[in-house]
């Protein structure tokens, strides 16, 4: 069944924060950004060490096949939720990374937003601005694999 973009993921994306996109990613390519994205666990356990978590940008390393990255960024499905959610004209942006489990002792981060009111230091004013753009503060997460923990 190929993935189609209903009102119900805008709604969610507006009332959660978040929507599932299910079955969006088709088998062939999942599997390559299983291969592209074990590739990158190694080289950021080599370079930051087994806890390391990230490796972004992915177009930065060469040793990675970034048409995959990029395929995954033109799904027709992920074009369309995209257009659906933020509207037309939304551009892509080139710093994609990958998350990762650590090797040596699992953890995890609660939801959260990475830019939020209370950091120290910030211009409220700008924030609060900037966050009632819907071009701003948004990013896709897609999961290669299912989590039974």
């Amino acid at each position: 069944m190929t993935f189609q973009f209903t009102e119900q993921h805008r709604d969610e994306y507006f009332s959660a924060g978040l929507t599932t996109l299910r079955g969006i990613i088709p088998p062939s390519l999942l599997s390559a950004l299983r291969r592209e994205t074990d590739k990158a666990r190694a080289i950021a356990r080599e370079r930051a060490g087994p806890q390391s978590q990230r490796l972004q940008p992915v177009y930065r390393y060469e040793e990675l096949n970034h048409r995959h990255f990029r395929d995954f960024l033109e799904l027709a499905g992920m074009q369309a939720t995209v257009e659906g959610i933020l509207g037309a004209g939304h551009e892509t942006s080139d710093n994609m990374g990958v998350l990762l489990e650590p090797a040596e002792q699992a953890w995890c981060t609660n939801w959260h937003r990475d830019v939020a009111h209370h950091i120290p230091g910030l211009d409220n004013e700008w924030f609060f601005q900037t966050a009632a753009n819907l071009q701003t503060f948004n990013q896709f997460n897609a999961a290669l694999y299912d989590d039974h923990s």
